[in-house]
């Protein structure tokens, strides 16, 4: 819930590929904690799929809407930057994939500026809870 509603974060989710269906929207869509409001993705059919699957109500499209209401971003395509800076200037929170983006001079003037207007940006690390990685973390000196 967020801190000062109560109510579920409002989420808009920019990208519907792979990693959408198979991981996010399912489990962002079954929790309490969260509603997703809208999905956009560069094919348009593909977002109305996700909007029927997981319940969604409304598609979006780069030239508007996808902000309206949103409490947080989630960016899942491969192009964050120009998404990241459209929701700081909407005063969206963002969670993102990584990278923020390839430049890293650019990654930390949108640090700066989230930070500075009291916006959260998080990139996103899927193999945080991996036993895997640990098991390698392991042998590393």
């Amino acid at each position: 819930m967020t801190p000062t509603t109560g109510r579920p974060w409002r989420l808009a989710a920019a990208g519907c590929g792979a990693s959408a269906f198979g991981l996010h929207l399912p489990r962002l869509a079954a929790s309490d904690e969260f509603d997703v409001i809208a999905v956009a993705d560069r094919d348009p059919a593909r977002a109305h799929i996700a909007q029927q699957c997981f319940a969604v109500p409304r598609t979006a499209n780069r030239d508007g809407g996808l902000l309206t209401d949103a409490d947080v971003l989630v960016i899942l395509t491969g192009v964050h930057d120009s998404f990241i800076e459209e929701a700081l200037d909407a005063g969206v929170h963002v969670v993102t994939e990584k990278p923020v983006c390839l430049d890293a001079v650019r990654t930390r003037k949108l640090a700066a500026r989230a930070k500075d207007a009291g916006l959260l940006l998080e990139v996103g690390a899927m193999r945080a809870r991996d036993p895997a990685l640990h098991a390698a973390l392991a042998h590393v000196p």
